[in-house]
């Protein structure tokens, strides 16, 4: 019981839309002043432009249900320009009410060797800068071509993140009970949302595991057994409570792997069309399911699978 107590007070955070600001003059207010006007080589050119929740899609065609499955607040968007670099930039600053769900979107298109910049995480790739600290992320374009974008890239990524406050956003407990051994780099996600899990692996249309706004999944892709195989993956998923993540594991063992639902504890298995293994466990007290897919040894499956929710309960313990 005390397990359970834990992990619901865990969850007892800000939702997508809780306490959004309606207005972009109350979005404005938001906006750190250190960030409205940088100093350095860059200069803001014009104003900021907000985007609320309800606006978003006109800023990002196509893309805002990706932001909106997270707890996001608005965006402001600045022009800026360095005149000793001759370079234009856009410069997109991200918020979110809740610090994680900003560390899910820069884990969802962020990858390879991060910046030593003045944030908690960052990149530069052909002079896209993409960082997180606290609860922002910052999507910065500088217009250039070859290592002087790049460059260009790192000078802007040092002002905004001295621009902003210090933060110390550490990984929830769903991505801190993926095991690390075998792990591809840069495999791990954070989200909330059918959606976002689509994104990663389809499952269908029907939202079998249960998923939304009020719960939390960690994803991570695992090395194959042998060559041409695919890359295993491995979900942790958490719910507000116990009956849920019951249902949830039922559903998805009766309708995905034509198998009898788990017991508290237990694991159920099968071999999918294409030859894979899949397998879903329900956590003997936590209101959490693991779910492999994809894997070819069933032993490999299960293992990570009692790894990901041993690591979960000493995560949630603590």
């Amino acid at each position: 019981m005390l397990l359970a107590a834990l992990l619901v007070g865990a969850l007892a955070v800000a939702r997508p839309g809780d306490g959004a600001p309606d207005t972009e003059a109350a979005a404005l207010e938001e906006v750190p002043e250190s960030m409205k006007g940088l100093e350095g080589d860059f200069v803001v050119e014009d104003a900021a432009r907000i985007y609320l929740r309800s606006t978003l899609s006109d800023f990002i065609n196509g893309g805002a249900a990706r932001y909106l499955g997270y707890t996001f607040r608005w965006v402001a968007v600045w022009d800026a320009r360095s005149e000793d670099r001759d370079v234009d930039a856009t410069i997109e600053l991200y918020c979110f009410t809740d610090p994680t769900d900003a560390l899910g979107i820069y884990l969802s298109g962020a990858g390879g060797q991060g910046e030593e910049l003045p944030f908690e995480r960052s990149q530069v790739r052909r002079g896209l800068l993409k960082a997180q600290k606290g609860p922002y992320f910052i999507r910065a374009l500088v217009r250039s071509r070859g290592a002087e974008a790049d460059q260009a890239a790192r000078a802007l990524g040092k002002e905004l993140g001295e621009a902003l406050p210090e933060a110390d956003t550490p990984l929830p407990p769903v991505l801190q009970a993926l095991p690390a051994d075998d792990r591809r780099p840069d495999s791990l996600r954070y989200f909330h949302t059918k959606e976002a899990l689509d994104a990663e692996y389809y499952l269908g249309d029907e939202n079998l595991l249960l998923l939304g706004k009020d719960t939390r999944c960690g994803l991570a892709k695992y090395e194959p057994g042998e060559e041409g195989e695919r890359p295993g993956k491995l979900v942790v998923v958490v719910y507000p409570d116990r009956e849920r993540a019951a249902e949830a594991a039922e559903r998805f063992a009766e309708d995905y792997l034509a198998a009898d639902g788990p017991e508290p504890g237990g694991t159920a298995v099968a071999e999918i069309e294409d030859g894979g293994i899949a397998c879903i466990t329900l956590h003997e007290e936590l209101a959490a399911v693991t779910l492999c897919l994809d894997f070819a040894d069933s032993e490999r499956a299960s293992e990570l699978a009692g790894s990901a929710l041993t690591a979960l309960e000493k995560e949630m313990a603590e």
